[in-house]
């Protein structure tokens, strides 16, 4: 990995790069949450590439840089990141909930329907040859 900041790109001022990847990570972490929010799980699972993309790039980076505020302030962000995922990990847990519960139905009208149709499509009990 060649550094944590992009080649060229000016960070703002007094924010090190590091501070500016955790601040990236918290965007995508709350656009997460809003992808479960919603529904799409096609985009939570876009937005787990481009926060994986910036783990390591923030992996990259030394804790050093930066004064003591620096540290603070990557510190407080992480802490929110982590406060995000806790929200969307209960948006996960209560849609995994959601869908137990609805296969547990299906599951159910299954078995009424396998019921119903081995009595109509059984082998007749009792021949009638009288008429």
């Amino acid at each position: 990995m060649a550094g944590c900041g992009e080649p060229g790109v000016r960070q703002a001022a007094e924010v090190t790069p590091l501070v500016a990847i955790y601040a990236s990570i918290r965007r995508v972490a709350r656009a997460q949450r809003t992808a479960l929010e919603e529904g799409d799980l096609l985009g939570f699972h876009e937005l787990l590439e481009q926060r994986q993309r910036l783990l390591d790039k923030a992996a990259g980076c030394t804790q050093a840089q930066g004064d003591g505020s620096d540290r603070t302030l990557a510190r407080r962000i992480a802490r929110e990141v982590i406060a995000i995922d806790s929200e969307s990990q209960q948006i996960l847990a209560n849609e995994l909930e959601q869908i137990t519960a609805e296969f547990a139905t299906v599951n159910q009208g299954q078995a009424m329907l396998d019921g119903y149709r081995g009595r109509r499509e059984g082998p007749a009990r009792i021949l009638d040859f009288h008429g």
